[in-house]
């Protein structure tokens, strides 16, 4: 055995699952990166350690862990809309029974290594903040993964959210920074949060942009949250909010503002 055999096993001694894995024979990575052995579909499959967007069929589950192999993350499905006319969107959502939950400013901040070493990988950590009244801040750390796109019109990713308590001190950038962590992106935006049986309803309005209406869900619940708001249910896409402000710079002939100076 030469000098770093020791070292090569080792992590197989804290991580004793790896043995039943006989990818691990012809792939001695797996040795390396203990995830690898946990989720053999990695080496299989290593575009799906890359971030690359996965086509789905119309069927696929909206909330599945084990589609994804890790145990603890939820899935998100979403939908997005440009909105006509807030205010008779708005009569529309209370006439239909949605309950409002929040409004008031949400604030993104999202973070990575300067190397960009998360987008490079379709991967987001962000630090959501929401700005109640009288001062109070509540704040959510999250970790999204890659974006798949469903045959029938669903934006999918998997999702870990974290709700953050404590003192300004102990913020959540404070810890992402001393991680060599660092602030790539900013939205702020006012918006209106309703619960809709099933699903969750939010109205965002940017200092310069078009005012888009979010939809989440189960695939069930978001058709009749749609169906709520009278907007043609053609006019919702799963595209990504870069896609909404190329649109809007296009039309009008403005470049976006999505945050506050």
């Amino acid at each position: 055995m030469d000098e770093r055999g020791d070292e090569s096993l080792a992590p197989m001694a804290c991580h004793p699952e790896m043995a039943y894995h006989p990818e691990m024979a012809r792939h001695p990575e797996m040795v390396r990166h203990p995830e690898m052995a946990r989720h053999p579909e990695m080496v299989r499959h290593p575009e799906r350690s890359e971030g690359s967007p996965l086509p789905l069929s119309s069927d696929s589950p909206a909330r599945s862990r084990a589609s994804l192999g890790m145990t603890g993350m939820s899935v998100e499905l979403e939908v997005k809309a440009v909105i006509p006319d807030l205010e008779a969107l708005r009569a529309r959502l209370l006439a239909a029974g949605a309950t409002p939950r929040f409004r008031g400013r949400m604030s993104d901040r999202r973070y990575d290594r300067p190397g960009g070493e998360l987008s490079l990988r379709d991967q987001v950590l962000r630090v959501r903040a929401f700005h109640h009244p009288g001062g109070r801040t509540a704040s959510v750390i999250a970790w999204k993964g890659p974006v798949e796109r469903s045959a029938d019109g669903y934006k999918r990713r998997g999702e870990i959210e974290l709700p953050v308590t404590g003192t300004e001190a102990a913020s959540p950038h404070a810890l992402l920074s001393a991680l060599g962590y660092v602030v790539v992106h900013a939205i702020d935006r006012e918006v209106e949060l309703f619960d809709l049986a099933a699903a969750t309803v939010r109205t965002e309005q940017y200092p310069r942009m078009d005012a888009l209406l979010e939809i989440e869900g189960e695939p069930a619940a978001i058709e009749r949250a749609i169906r709520a708001t009278g907007i043609p249910r053609a006019e919702f896409t799963a595209d990504s909010l870069a896609d909404f402000v190329r649109r809007f710079e296009l039309r009008t002939g403005q470049g976006a503002l999505l945050a506050l100076p």
